[in-house]
């Protein structure tokens, strides 16, 4: 049980370590610090890993007649392999993301993008400029456009196009690329910086490489946080 402990915590430290970006060998503590900063569920765990990090200098440093001071219990080694699955392997984001995307063009006409968001109930969608990523068209964009001034009048769907709609956008950046390789953390992580600005995050798409460019493989949005936290917490 010492040998796999130890060998559970050497894993997360050396992620947290990359996580943390310090160079040379600065102690355990300081990396923990800096990691918990930089990833929300290095810092739910953050007491956990301390505790650990006792355990381990026990276990590496002290000894009595070459027998281990203290080993760890059946307890202690689940919650270590529990952590380490909750920051070192996480879930990647493409294994829990939408994947029949529907995509559309800023030419095409409102009204389509309507009657498909409706027929699948989807309360965004990607919006396409020359196979490239060019937004998210969200319910809440189509409610802005409709309560606008231009609509006062008449409001004929089948005229306008979805550029016309997305000028009536809160904000522009409502959408941010991650790659396939991404993970859970990442996406909470993107959530939160949202949050913390006054702003709402309609939409992750989830590129090869995370590029804008590149076909969307899948879509994660607010309603996949609950199983994201879940996952994660």
């Amino acid at each position: 049980m010492v040998e796999e402990f130890l060998n559970e915590f050497c894993a997360i430290e050396r992620y947290l370590k990359d996580l943390s970006g310090q160079k040379n060998d600065p102690p355990f503590s300081s990396v923990l610090k800096d990691a918990a900063k930089k990833n929300k569920v290095v810092n739910r765990y953050l007491s956990e890993l301390k505790a650990f990090a006792q355990l381990r200098n026990l276990l590496s440093h002290e000894r009595y007649d070459n027998e281990y001071l203290a080993k760890p219990s059946e307890t202690i080694i689940l919650g270590i392999r529990k952590i380490h699955k909750k920051i070192v392997a996480q879930p990647l984001l493409y294994s829990l993301c939408r994947k029949n995307i529907l995509t559309f063009e800023g030419t095409n006409k409102i009204q389509d993008v309507v009657v498909a968001m409706r027929k699948y109930n989807f309360s965004q969608v990607p919006i396409l400029n020359q196979q490239q990523i060019y937004g998210v068209l969200s319910a809440n964009t189509i409610s802005r456009w409709l309560g606008s001034d231009q609509t006062d009048d008449i409001v004929c769907t089948s005229e306008t196009n979805v550029n016309d709609v997305m000028s009536h956008q809160e904000y522009t950046d409502n959408y941010v690329i991650l790659s396939r390789s991404d993970t859970f953390g990442k996406a909470i992580a993107k959530f939160d910086k949202y949050s913390s600005q006054g702003k709402q995050l309609d939409a992750i798409f989830i590129t090869e490489s995370g590029l804008k460019n590149q076909k969307i493989l899948g879509i994660v949005t607010l309603s996949d946080i609950p199983k994201i936290l879940n996952d994660l917490y």
